[in-house]
C-alpha cells in the first residue's frame, strides 16, 4: 500500500511540475481582487470588529485553511515585537477587574472562539492570560495563532498576555505537528514561517504573577518549577529550550502524594516532578496564594488542590476531546476577580464546540503516535494491569473485548479502537496479560507508524490532486488521480470505470458534490 500510494504521487508530481519550497508564491499584500483583501486593513489599528471579521473568515464554509502568508506573517511578527519588549516575569497591576487565564489550546479554534463567547472580547478591565501550547496536536495551529496575536496587536501587549508552553519550541513543534500544519498550509513560504513561529516563541514571557487583590493573588506558568528555579531570575530561553534551565518551568508536573523534587522520568528526565511542600515554599516566597498551571490533560478541564498550609495548586486545559478531537474530556478555564475571596476563584467549564465551517481535520502520525497514544499507555502502566488482572478469569488472561474495555477506561482515550491495534492470535482471541504490557509499546508503535504513514501519503497525494488548489476534490480531479492510482495497483485491486464515481460518492459523506481532506482520507478502507 505505502509503495503504491508514494508511486502515484510520484508520477502526478512529475507529470505536473510542482513548485518547490520558496520557489513561488507572493508575499506582499493580497490585491484588491482576492477574497482576503479586506482582512486587517491596517494591522496598527486592529479592531474588535476587524478581529470578529478574521474568526468569521476562519470558520466560513469556504475557507481553506490557509490566511494568506501576508497577513500570518504579519500577525506573527507584530505580536513578536510586542512580546520581546515584556519581561520574562510579568507582574500584573491592580487594574483590571477580571483575569481569566487558559491553558493549553494545542491548535483547536472551535475551543479559542468558545473562550472569547464565555469571557467577552480583551479590554483594560477583561484581561487573558494564555499559559502556552498553542500549537501541535491539532489541526488550527495556524488560526489560533493568528487570533492570539491579533490581540495581543490591537491591546499592545496588555489586555492578553501569552505565555510560553513547551511546544513553543522549534524542535518540540517539529516532532508533534505543527511543522508539517506549516508545510501544509504554506509550501511555498514555510521556512519563512517557521522561522518567524521560532523568534514568536523567543519572545515569549515565562510567566506571571498576580498581586494580592486578585482572590489573594497568583503564580501562573505553563508546568512548573524545578530544583534551581529562580522565578526573579527567569530568562527567556532559544528557540529550542529543552537543554536550558527554562525546561524545568516548561515541563515540570506536580506529584501530591510525593514531597520535595525527583527528576521527571515520564516525560524523559526532562523537568521535575515537585511535590505539594514545593508549591507551599514557592507561593509563600513570592506572596500570593494560588499556583496555576497547564500542561496536563484534566478529565473535567480544571482541578484544584489544597496544600498542607491552605494554598491552592490548580491545572487548568483548555482543549476539550484531547487530542485531535479524539478523547472525551472537557475543556476548562479559571478566573480571578479583583477584590474577590481566596475561595471566590470562578471556574467555568465546556463540552466540545462546533463551528460551522471549522473542519476536524485527518488525523496523522504525529496528533496520534506523537500524541503519546504510547505514551499514555506506560504512564498507566500499573493500573492498566491491576485493571485486566482484575476481570481475568484466571488472573493472567483476557479477551479481546476486556482487553479494550479497561484501555478505553484508564486511559481516558475512549476514541481510540483499541481492539484493532491488537496483534494476537485470532483463533484464541485472548491477551496474555504481562507478556502483552512488555511487548506493547514495539508493537503497537510499528502498526501505527505503518497506518498513519499511508495517511501521510494520502494527504500528499490529496494536495497532488488537488489542481486548483480549492482544498476539495471535484469529480474530474477524482477521476484523474484514480487513473493515475490504477497505474500502480496490483491487477486484482485495480478501479474499474464503473467503480470511480462510485467511490467518490462513498467518500462524499456530506453529499456537497466534492470530497474535501478529511473525507478522501477513508480512501484506505477501499484499497
Amino acid at each position: 500500500m505505502l509503495a503504491c500510494l508514494a508511486s502515484t504521487l510520484n508520477d502526478i508530481n512529475s507529470e505536473r511540475s510542482l513548485p518547490g519550497e520558496e520557489s513561488q508564491g507572493d508575499l506582499s499584500r493580497p490585491s484588491r481582487a482576492e477574497p482576503t483583501f479586506h482582512l486587517m486593513p491596517d494591522l496598527t489599528h486592529l479592531t474588535n470588529a476587524d478581529i470578529q471579521d478574521l474568526a468569521s473568515y476562519f470558520t466560513s464554509p469556504g475557507y481553506n485553511h490557509t490566511l494568506h502568508p501576508y497577513y500570518f506573517l504579519a500577525l506573527l511578527e507584530g505580536a513578536t515585537s510586542i512580546l520581546s519588549g515584556l519581561p520574562p516575569l510579568i507582574r500584573h497591576p491592580p487594574t483590571p477587574r477580571y483575569i481569566h487565564v487558559i491553558g493549553d489550546l494545542h491548535g483547536s479554534l472551535p475551543d479559542l472562539l468558545h473562550v472569547f463567547e464565555a469571557c467577552g472580547f480583551p479590554s483594560t478591565d477583561n484581561r487573558f492570560v494564555f499559559n502556552g501550547d498553542y500549537v501541535d496536536r491539532g489541526p488550527h495551529g495556524v488560526e489560533v495563532l493568528a487570533m492570539l496575536c491579533a490581540f495581543v496587536i490591537k491591546g499592545n501587549g496588555e489586555t492578553v498576555y501569552l505565555h510560553r508552553g513547551n511546544h513553543e519550541d522549534t524542535q518540540v513543534s517539529t516532532a508533534y505537528g505543527f511543522k508539517s500544519e506549516v508545510e501544509h498550509k504554506y509550501p511555498h513560504h514555510s521556512s519563512k514561517v517557521f522561522r518567524s513561529f521560532g523568534a514568536f516563541c523567543q519572545a515569549l514571557p515565562m510567566a506571571s504573577i498576580l498581586p494580592p487583590p486578585y482572590n489573594g493573588g497568583a503564580l501562573i506558568v505553563h508546568g512548573g518549577v524545578g530544583e534551581n528555579t529562580d522565578f526573579n531570575g527567569l530568562d527567556k530561553p532559544p528557540m529550542c529550550a529543552l537543554k536550558t534551565p527554562a525546561a524545568d518551568v516548561l515541563w515540570s508536573d506536580p506529584d501530591v502524594d510525593v514531597g520535595g523534587f525527583r527528576l521527571n522520568e515520564s516525560r524523559g528526565d526532562t523537568g521535575y516532578f515537585f511535590g505539594l511542600d514545593v508549591v507551599d515554599r514557592t507561593l509563600e516566597e513570592i506572596g500570593v496564594e494560588h499556583f496555576v498551571r497547564s500542561h496536563e490533560v484534566v478529565h473535567n478541564g480544571c482541578s484544584k488542590v489544597d496544600t498542607k498550609e491552605g494554598k491552592r495548586l490548580w491545572t487548568v486545559f483548555s482543549v476539550t476531546d484531547y487530542p485531535n478531537f479524539r478523547g472525551c474530556n472537557e475543556a476548562g478555564l479559571i478566573t480571578f476577580q479583583k477584590e474577590g475571596g481566596k475561595d471566590d476563584v470562578r471556574v467555568t467549564r465546556f463540552e466540545s464546540q462546533e463551528f460551522e465551517g471549522v473542519v476536524k481535520g485527518f488525523v496523522t502520525s504525529d496528533d496520534i503516535l506523537s500524541t503519546g497514544l504510547v505514551e499514555e499507555v506506560f504512564l498507566h502502566k500499573s493500573v492498566i494491569h491491576d485493571g485486566l488482572v482484575e476481570i481475568s478469569s484466571d488472573g493472567r488472561t483476557v479477551t479481546r473485548e476486556e482487553w479494550g474495555a479497561v484501555m478505553r477506561e484508564k486511559t481516558g482515550m475512549r476514541g481510540v479502537d483499541w481492539e484493532e491495534l491488537l496483534d494476537v492470535d485470532e483463533e484464541e482471541e485472548v491477551v496474555v496479560i504481562n507478556s502483552f504490557l512488555e511487548g506493547f509499546e514495539s508493537r503497537v508503535t510499528d502498526k501505527l507508524e505503518s497506518r498513519w504513514d499511508i495517511q501521510k501519503l494520502l494527504h500528499l497525494l490529496f494536495m497532488a490532486m488537488d489542481a486548483d488548489k480549492s482544498g476539495t476534490l471535484e469529480r474530474d480531479e477524482f477521476v484523474t488521480g484514480v487513473e493515475a492510482l490504477n497505474k500502480n495497483l496490483p491487477k486484482e485491486r485495480k478501479i474499474s470505470g464503473g467503480e470511480v464515481l462510485g467511490l467518490f460518492d462513498a467518500l462524499d459523506t456530506d453529499g456537497d458534490g466534492k470530497v474535501d481532506l478529511r473525507e478522501f482520507s477513508a480512501l484506505e478502507k477501499f484499497l
